[in-house]
């Protein structure tokens, strides 16, 4: 008999030569970090990938739109030339309008082996004004991953501050990040509602 030959749906499997060798994702890290090759996006989320992708995760649009805007106004455009929403559930113009509002999504702790992309050494614990309206005395203690959430490079260093509600002075933790990004304290505490390093923690309540 004739040999059959391979159908063209037949599906071909392949593997990485990661995989062929062995190496995790862990060893993958520790491989590049010499090398200065790890992305920084990996300081602020837990996966990296095209800034078009339809299938990314909605904390993934969110970096994009706070740091990359003129990207996600392209996406914007991309997705009025498309025959489907991005998000399937809602278009990029319903999202903006939320984040605007305040809106942070819940970002995916992913954890391979070892390795975990934000470790405890990374976070800080500050004291920050508990809301807006502190009236020089209302403060609350929130955990952060110590990395810009617009860049991914490190926060400054913590130094005592004075907030000033009218003529009521707080004293608490401020920073100045190198990078030049100003982390303002009502989106520290938005950060410190959704980052999941504060289970107890609600925008300004305990």
């Amino acid at each position: 008999m004739f040999a059959l030959r391979a159908r063209a749906t037949d599906k071909i499997h392949k593997r990485s030569v990661l995989c062929e060798n062995n190496i995790t994702e862990r060893m993958a890290f520790d491989i590049c970090k010499p090398y200065d090759l790890v992305s920084p996006i990996y300081n602020i989320t837990a996966r990296g990938g095209c800034w078009f992708c339809p299938k990314q995760r909605i904390y993934s649009v969110y970096c994009l739109w706070r740091g990359y805007p003129e990207y996600f106004n392209d996406l914007k455009t991309i997705e009025k030339d498309s025959r489907c929403l991005m998000l399937k559930t809602q278009s990029l113009e319903d999202l903006e309008i939320r984040f605007i509002n305040g809106y942070i999504p819940k970002q995916r702790q992913r954890t391979t082996g070892n390795f975990t992309p934000r470790r405890a050494a990374n976070t800080k614990e500050v004291c920050i004004p508990a809301c807006f309206e502190h009236e020089g005395y209302k403060t609350v203690k929130v955990k952060l991953y110590w990395f810009c959430p617009v860049c991914g490079k490190r926060r400054g260093e913590i130094k005592t501050v004075r907030s000033y509600d009218g003529s009521l002075c707080l004293i608490c933790d401020g920073w100045e990040n190198p990078c030049g990004h100003v982390d303002k304290y009502d989106a520290v505490r938005d950060e410190a509602a959704s980052n999941g390093l504060n289970p107890h923690y609600t925008e300004g309540v305990l």
